[in-house]
């Protein structure tokens, strides 16, 4: 067993035991976002809706911190960023 091979128990390898953190992460990001804009009387769909400007079906990154700041959504730099590159626009960290 190599190094990048470790388990966590016998039947989870590490790897897999990451993967499944950053998917609660998100799920948990995502989550306070959802409510925040509840909270807001906005739906997903609204936010594209108001800040994408280009309309590509993507928030850039100072669309999604303008929306982030007029819903009240306090998430950390990192948070953010994670929810950005992640959720929001995976394909925007290849451009």
């Amino acid at each position: 067993m190599t190094r990048g091979e470790r388990t966590t128990n016998p039947r989870l390898q590490t790897s897999d035991f990451v993967k499944r953190v950053f998917e609660g992460v998100k799920a948990i990001l995502i989550d306070r976002v959802r409510h925040r804009l509840e909270r807001a009387s906005m739906t997903v769909s609204d936010l594209f809706t108001k800040y994408d400007r280009n309309k590509d079906g993507f928030l850039e990154y100072d669309e999604f911190s303008k929306a982030m700041l007029e819903c009240k959504i306090d998430l950390q730099k990192n948070m953010r960023d994670y929810l950005m590159k992640e959720c929001l626009d995976p394909q925007g960290a290849s451009r």
